[in-house]
């Protein structure tokens, strides 16, 4: 958006340098020209990085059982991490290290602040499942703290898990849940 808005400055200072110039022998108005060139080529350029790129298709050997070693778990996000208290902002699992990463961002005040940790490698309210391809549950676990201290509205926390290899490779769905405060019932079925 602010890239656009310096666009259409330089334009309309361009057009308004144009209207306005006096340079006999035109050098100005080239360089106004291929001022404005450059700024278009830029634009486009600019617009094709945004764009966002497809996917390399996954190569599957079917013969051989591969076929989900190449594709990314899907992802699922219980209660309380839907926005209150708690939304996921970005989420990640890279499979060569085996480690699943998540950014939260407070966005309510906690029920619990006694369950949330204050230091950084403390266990968190917040417990991860991982389920194999076939659905059944090869670890269950809860996520870490690894940057962040604040647990006021607005705040965010970088959480992170490692996994076996072995559960990390037969990966078919990683879930997210906020664990209830000491003392209460959940009524979110696992």
């Amino acid at each position: 958006m602010r890239f656009a808005l310096f666009i259409g400055i330089l334009l309309v200072a361009a057009i308004l340098i144009r209207s306005f110039a006096t340079d006999d022998d035109g050098k100005l108005l080239e360089r106004i020209d291929a001022l404005e060139a450059e700024t278009a080529r830029l634009a486009s350029d600019i617009a094709r990085l945004q764009r966002p790129e497809p996917p390399p298709a996954a190569e599957a050997d079917s013969s051989s059982g591969t076929e989900h070693q190449n594709s990314a778990p899907n992802w699922r996000l219980g209660a309380g991490l839907d926005g209150k208290p708690i939304s996921i902002v970005e989420k990640t699992f890279d499979k060569a290290s085996a480690r699943v990463e998540a950014l939260v961002r407070i966005e309510a005040p906690l029920a619990d602040l006694a369950a949330w940790p204050s230091q950084p490698g403390q266990p968190l309210p917040i417990l991860l499942e991982a389920r194999d391809i076939g659905g059944g549950i090869a670890l269950q676990q809860p996520m870490t703290l690894l940057r962040g201290t604040r647990l006021e509205p607005g705040a965010y926390l970088h959480i992170g898990a490692d996994l076996p290899p072995e559960v990390a490779s037969r990966l078919g769905l990683l879930q997210l849940r906020l664990e209830p405060p000491q003392g209460t019932v959940s009524t979110t079925p696992p």
